[in-house]
């Protein structure tokens, strides 16, 4: 539970469980989150689109295959395609997934599916998407791109079984209850997969560092002129993409923007008042790291000081933010 952005600020705005969920087993309202597990068909969706990780559905993934030297594949078999499925929705393949199984040498995904264009499950954001911007990503790191193809041939797949909907939280009798969050992260080996018990985006995001310098799939932009350094996006930030530090003797201290370590939550976005956040298609690969340092300014309303970001002393910054309200 801890891990849902709504846990941790009322002004988080995150709608993506309910966005993408096809059957509208989650919903918001003035109440809350609320989840209707009678809804709920375990495809899994919800936890790709979920930023944070708090979503967990125990779905049989499928196990990389050899298929003579330099062809290692994963065979993905809807359940709408086929009455072996591998996995009930495609698209419940996130990117944390997709860079898993280019660690492990896959080149090659073996799709057989629905049509999914006309599928009640695909999401707006579904596996072709993810795939794109992952293989930019690789390709912008000097990685193979995995390629996607449709499977040809009837691969060893497990019998479906009943899956069940988001677990891992104790479910409560009242009907908002939070059914499917995730109190705890998994616990893995960390010989076998360094990143397998961090949560997917973060995962993904640690690989991809590990490979080097480039853009990151998720990101945000700060505009030094309106960030009056309050502190809230660092305190509240789950992966510490954005942190602060103490002072220090010639400055009052320093903001770092780490977009390498971004999972795209937006938490930080919600919170910032001045608004001088903005959730950002994908980092530049040049400076993925920026620091700003902290210095203080007189308010020219009410003369009391206040912390800027040194060199964005704009006209906007001025004023302290209690005159700015």
């Amino acid at each position: 539970e801890s891990r849902c952005v709504h846990r941790h600020a009322a002004s988080a705005q995150c709608r993506a469980c309910v966005q993408s969920c096809p059957r509208s087993a989650w919903s918001m309202d003035d109440d809350g989150l609320g989840f209707d597990d009678a809804r709920c068909d375990g495809c899994g969706i919800c936890t790709a689109a979920c930023p944070t990780g708090a979503l967990a559905v125990a779905l049989p993934w499928p196990t990389r295959r050899d298929r003579g030297e330099n062809t290692r594949s994963v065979t993905l078999r809807c359940e709408r395609a086929s009455a072996t499925a591998s996995v009930p929705c495609v698209h419940a393949v996130d990117e944390a997934r997709l860079l898993q199984w280019h660690a492990e040498g896959v080149i090659r995904l073996d799709l057989a599916t629905g049509p999914c264009n006309t599928c009640e499950r695909r999401p707006a954001e579904g596996l072709p998407e993810r795939l794109a911007r992952v293989n930019a990503v690789l390709q912008a790191r000097g990685q193979t791109p995995l390629r996607a193809e449709r499977a040809t041939d009837e691969a060893t797949a497990p019998a479906p079984t009943r899956r069940t909907p988001p677990v891992e939280a104790t479910p409560d009798l009242s009907r908002r209850r939070l059914f499917g969050l995730r109190k705890a992260p998994v616990v893995a080996d960390p010989d076998a997969d360094p990143f397998a018990a961090l949560a997917p985006r973060e995962a993904a995001a640690r690989r991809l560092a590990a490979l080097g310098t480039g853009p990151s799939l998720w990101a945000v932009n700060l505009d030094p002129a309106r960030c009056d350094a309050c502190g809230a996006c660092a305190r509240l930030c789950p992966t510490q993409a954005i942190s602060s530090s103490r002072p220090q003797a010639d400055a009052l201290g320093w903001i770092v923007l780490d977009s390498e370590r971004c999972i795209g939550c937006a938490l930080c976005v919600d919170v910032c008042e001045p608004r001088a956040l903005a959730a950002a298609e994908m980092a530049p690969s040049s400076n993925p790291r920026r620091t700003w340092t902290l210095v203080a300014r007189t308010c020219s309303c009410c003369g009391k000081t206040h912390t800027v970001l040194k060199g964005h002393d704009a006209s906007l910054q001025s004023r302290c933010p209690a005159c700015r309200s």
